[in-house]
């Protein structure tokens, strides 16, 4: 992740980085390990499932924000950048599996780790790394085409998406978890820095999303009470609602005025880490998920709130801090 940006790094950008990769933490921490809000859930208690509700729609969107913001400044694709990649996300599988074993969590062998490592490391990683790969075909497209070319494609891909893959929920789509999504969001992403990117007004970015994540409450309730259960998958990665409000959340970032902040940009560099712990199916099973079910039922309210946010931020602390020998390493690798 490291060598991906074509310029500098911009720290607002930087900045929404971190966040989206809090937002997904909170993802987790919400309907992965509660599980859906049901028709149940808001009979029993409407206060607690609506909170739960709003951060799940306020934060479903970040891994497209993730992949967008490789789009919004391109990806260069190198051998040295594939496989620091390749080394960061080998360096936290290896390492937890070795963890584990030491626990007697798991049993070793040589294929559990060639699975962990090429099949059992996370749907993301996969679709990354064929958007990294197919990166030159499409900055060459972008780099080649006009705006009203890039537009029309834009527009029939989301259009065929929201159809066949939201509506139609065709299998090869998937909800958006796969590379096809991530190469529609990375176009995307450019086109807006292409049009949008001269707009000073940008504070109806944050309107957009915001209203977005109000509507996917709202219309979720509503398809709640009016239907026993939620009709269309409105925590859908390629929802059109979720996407709009990516794009409106893009664009208010691009209107924020930051100076170089060293600190933003190396918290940053690390920000995958963060998803390489919490995601791995041993700390996810062991450690992350009943953290966040014992924080449930032990407090209510506020009180169960700041302290599934202390677990949150510890994730993310420890996240970042275990990457640092991966890029001392890794420097170490390459200056030899």
């Amino acid at each position: 992740m490291d060598k991906v940006l074509k310029k500098s790094r911009d720290s607002n950008y930087e900045l929404l980085r971190i966040v989206s990769m809090f937002m997904i933490l909170i993802v987790h921490a919400d309907f992965f390990s509660f599980g859906s809000v049901t028709t149940d859930d808001l009979n029993d208690n409407i206060i607690s499932s609506t909170a739960r509700l709003s951060f799940e729609m306020l934060s479903i969107g970040a891994v497209n924000v993730f992949v967008m913001i490789s789009g919004w400044f391109g990806i260069k694709a190198s051998v040295r950048g594939f496989f620091n990649f390749a080394f960061q996300c080998i360096y936290f599988i290896s390492g937890i599996y070795a963890i584990a074993l030491l626990f007697g969590i798991a049993e070793f062998s040589p294929r559990t780790l060639f699975e962990n490592i090429f099949v059992n490391c996370g749907w993301f990683i996969k679709a990354y790394i064929g958007l990294y790969l197919l990166s030159p075909l499409l900055n060459m497209f972008l780099e080649k085409a006009d705006k009203q070319h890039i537009r029309n494609f834009i527009i029939l891909f989301f259009l065929f998406e929201f159809v066949y893959g939201w509506i139609g929920n065709t299998s090869f789509i998937s909800q958006g978890y796969g590379t096809l999504s991530f190469i529609g969001l990375y176009m995307l992403a450019r086109y807006l820095k292409i049009q949008w990117g001269g707009v000073k007004r940008t504070i109806y970015g944050l309107y957009v999303f915001l209203f977005c994540a109000v509507a996917n409450v709202a219309l979720y309730i509503i398809f709640l009470k009016l239907f026993n259960g939620v009709v269309l998958d409105l925590c859908s990665y390629i929802s059109p609602i979720v996407i709009v409000g990516c794009c409106g959340l893009m664009i208010f970032v691009r209107g924020i005025e930051m100076n170089t902040n060293h600190i933003v940009n190396f918290i940053a560099r690390s920000s995958f880490a963060v998803f390489l712990l919490h995601g791995n199916n041993y700390v996810m099973i062991y450690i992350f998920k009943p953290s966040i079910l014992w924080c449930y039922d032990k407090y209510n309210g506020l009180q169960c709130l700041i302290y599934i946010v202390f677990i949150l931020s510890a994730f993310f602390i420890t996240a970042i801090i275990l990457d640092q020998p991966r890029k001392y390493l890794w420097n170490k690798f390459i200056n030899n």
